[in-house]
């Protein structure tokens, strides 16, 4: 759409004769008028006017481009004319000025104002067009990975433009990237941060907004297209060329576990809790399987329209009824097979009218529970049963599931246990079952079992497209692998797969639905971050990003008096001193903390409100309802207890209980300020946060205090969903939370200065002594920050 603001400014006119004029290109069917503001230009006479006149068009672009400008530069373009950033890159290519692009997208003011007004995508584009008049750009290039790997942090509901310059910046720093300063950002990153994702990470695309989750994805058999199912919507359709979502389903009140293409592509089976259907009481016997509490919704739908072919309830299995069954489609698309009360696969043609039916079960029982399914077009229908401790496990095999003949059961001492996925090869007659955290091969028309004494997989393993490769999530490090294996004919004559070298650290701390997905073309491998958060990896590398395991992050940082080092704890207990934040690798691990590290009331929260005298009969000292923190030196504690007033106890000053107008708060983090003179904590209350501070000084009354409120519905403030830690010095107060988020206040006003999100989870902050830098700690490492005055 052209704006008619810009038509007036191009043509010399004021609004009303701008209208008239617009309408006249209407009226020769030259442009239509979609939207109330402004024009639009059928594609036919535009396309043949830059192929006709390419001259005039350059001299239109180069006319805009000189009535436009604002004399400080294009960041610094009104409010309302903003929207013309959106084809500013097209106009300076057509008017021939190409090397304006090349200086603009090193220019951090237009770079920041790109991405907060327009987003990565927008700023990709630009990129794009530059790349094409000079492809040899190393900083274009350079940029456009940046922007592809770190694009979920760049963009989001409550970042400011400070914000995402901050962000950049802070990504900037270690890569070959030189751009124009911008203004003063009150955060500034000392070195290139720990969870940065090297070379093997392709791109990055967030799939959920807050409050939305993705819990399964799988690709489309045939098309470019990607579904991701889960909630807020329920199911997104994304086109894989340009990442765009091409369309979503929305099930009000559903939560999609798992979502699979027909083999035709024709239709989505989608499986969740959509409170459907009722669910039944629980059985008297626990043995009784005929009787379970959690009923699933197993329903088929047209992908584009949403609409609903059939509907089926499933019970849940596992010993709490809440796990979600396994089903899988037919090879003809009319049908699917579903493990129903965890004894029997059941066969249901969804829109046939038919109740489904069970496929014959295998002669003796004691098989364990069956609990995952795959079927092959050529040889038939394969499930696991787990067995149980004294019996093993099997695989029940039909060849022909149209047929009545009962399965085959082929019991194995390596299938015993519970089984996460079973998948047949690609092209081939053997299976991979995941079970007991393992992966292993099944020949089941030979009868002969590969297994590895490195193959620990932490979810199942998924075969690439061909065939030729399987890929999973380490069971030990979490880190993405893949193995190549043999076809079926080499392994038949001793041939083993084999590790590919490396690994890949994705930082998913709860593997999105324990599934990947690998791209047709074997060029890629996706995995999700946070439920939120789509990441694309380079597979079959031996680059890897360097980052700890998962779970031995860092936990607690502390500086020393003299500000020169600071130390950390990781999840094991174990501390380290570190020179202003530099690498851990190689420093030595000591089970004691430096004589200098303040004790940690939380480390053992029973004990210190025993010493404390602040202990209650009966109440659990292992939850976050509450929480102790000393002041500096221990000259005073707070205690704050859930729904309760704060109470701070002085040597000074005696009790003081600090309430809030209302309390109906969960507090979730303390601290004191470095003199003890103020204390600070953070409440939580629905999707609301609220950080109040109190002056403890004697003169002071005990109420006085300043408060800040962030409604996260509201677009002001990234959603917050945990708070882990703040801090404060004399002037500024730091907010750790997640989803893995910093945030720098003013402490006089509480007034958010900026907000950082970060790749990997970040749990604790301390400032200098000089109140200088910041350093944080988190999952990846240590982050290490200057803070402007």
């Amino acid at each position: 759409m052209i704006p008619y603001w810009l038509l007036g400014r191009l043509w010399g006119l004021n609004p009303l004769r701008t209208r008239n004029e617009a309408r006249r290109f209407v009226s020769r069917s030259l442009a239509q008028l979609p939207h109330p503001d402004g024009l639009q230009m059928h594609d036919l006479p535009r396309e043949t006017l830059r192929r006709a006149e390419p001259e005039r068009m350059a001299a239109v672009s180069a006319q805009l481009l000189d009535a436009l400008r604002p004399a400080a530069g294009w960041h610094a373009l009104p409010e309302q004319e903003r929207g013309f950033l959106q084809g500013l890159a097209y106009h300076l290519r057509q008017a021939g000025r190409p090397d304006e692009l090349g200086a603009l997208l090193r220019d951090m003011r237009f770079v920041v104002a790109r991405l907060a007004d327009h987003g990565p995508t927008a700023l990709e584009a630009d990129l794009a067009i530059h790349a094409s008049t000079h492809p040899q750009d190393e900083h274009t290039r350079e940029l456009t990975v940046l922007v592809r790997q770190e694009s979920h942090l760049l963009t989001g509901p409550g970042l400011s433009a400070t914000d995402v310059a901050v962000t950049l910046d802070s990504r900037l720093r270690g890569r070959p990237l030189t751009m124009t300063p911008g203004p003063d950002i009150p955060l500034r990153a000392r070195h290139p941060l720990p969870d940065r994702d090297d070379g093997t990470l392709l791109r990055s695309v967030p799939i959920r907004a807050d409050g939305g989750s993705a819990e399964f994805m799988e690709a489309h058999p045939s098309l470019p297209l990607l579904a991701t199912a889960g909630y807020g919507p329920a199911v997104s359709i994304h086109d894989t060329r340009t990442w765009r979502v091409t369309g979503s389903i929305e099930i009000p009140g559903a939560v999609i576990s798992t979502a699979r293409w027909s083999p035709d592509g024709r239709w989505l089976a989608l499986l969740g809790d959509t409170d459907r259907f009722t669910e039944r009481p629980r059985a008297q016997d626990p043995e009784d399987v005929d009787t379970r509490t959690f009923v699933f919704a197993l329903s088929v739908v047209d992908p584009h329209t949403g609409a609903e072919l059939d509907v089926l309830p499933v019970p849940g299995r596992g010993w709490s009824d809440g796990t979600p069954p396994e089903f899988t489609w037919a090879p003809d698309s009319r049908s699917l097979a579903v493990i129903r009360l965890e004894r029997e696969v059941h066969r249901w043609e969804p829109g046939s009218g038919k109740d489904p039916g069970p496929l014959p079960g295998p002669p003796d029982d004691g098989l364990g529970a069956w609990d995952t399914l795959d079927w092959h077009p050529a040889h038939g229908l394969l499930a696991h049963a787990a067995g149980d401790r004294d019996t093993e496990g099997a695989l029940l095999h039909w060849t022909d599931p149209d047929t009545r003949r009962a399965p085959s059961v082929w019991r194995h001492p390596e299938f015993r246990g519970d089984g996460t996925g079973l998948r047949w090869r690609p092209g081939g007659s053997t299976a991979v079952l995941t079970a007991r955290g393992r992966w292993m091969l099944a020949f089941p028309r030979t009868r002969r079992v590969f297994t590895h004494p490195d193959n620990s997989c932490r979810t199942r393993a998924w075969w690439s497209p061909d065939g030729t490769a399987l890929a999973g999530l380490d069971g030990r490090s979490a880190e993405l692998i893949s193995w190549r294996v043999p076809d079926d004919a080499e392994i038949a004559r001793g041939a083993a797969p084999h590790r590919v070298p490396g690994g890949v650290q994705p930082g998913n701390f709860v593997a999105i639905n324990e599934n990947i997905v690998w791209q047709p073309d074997r060029t890629a491998i996706a995995t999700a971050l946070d439920r939120k958060t789509l990441k694309l990896w380079r597979p079959m590398t031996s680059r890897a990003a360097e980052r700890p395991p998962v779970g031995h992050g860092l936990w607690r940082a502390a500086w020393r008096p003299d500000g020169r080092a600071l130390a950390v704890r990781d999840g094991r207990g174990e501390w380290r001193t570190t020179e202003r934040g530099l690498p851990l690798t190689g420093l030595p691990a000591r089970a004691d903390p430096p004589f200098w590290v303040p004790r940690d009331p939380q480390w053992n929260v029973g004990e210190t409100l025993r010493e404390l005298g602040e202990s209650r009969e009966g109440e659990s000292a292992h939850g976050r309802n509450v929480l102790v923190e000393f002041a500096p030196g221990e000259r005073a504690y707070a205690v704050a207890r859930w729904m309760e007033p704060l109470r701070v106890v002085s040597t000074d000053l005696g009790v003081h209980p600090l309430p809030l107008p209302e309390n109906t708060w969960r507090w979730a983090a303390l601290c004191f300020t470095p003199g003890g003179d103020r204390v600070i904590a953070a409440g939580r209350r629905g999707d609301h946060t609220r950080l109040t501070q109190w002056s403890l000084t004697a003169d002071a009354p005990q109420t006085s205090a300043t408060h800040w409120v962030a409604d996260h519905s509201a677009p002001a403030t990234p959603p917050i969903e945990h708070i882990w830690r703040i801090t404060a010095d004399d002037t500024h107060l730091a907010l750790i939370a997640n989803p893995r988020l910093i945030g720098l206040f003013d402490l006089a006003s509480l007034r958010p200065l900026c907000w950082l999100r970060t790749n990997s989870p970040v749990h604790d902050a301390a400032f200098s002594p000089s109140g200088e830098e910041l350093a944080v700690v988190g999952e990846a490492g240590p982050y290490l920050f200057s803070v402007s005055p």
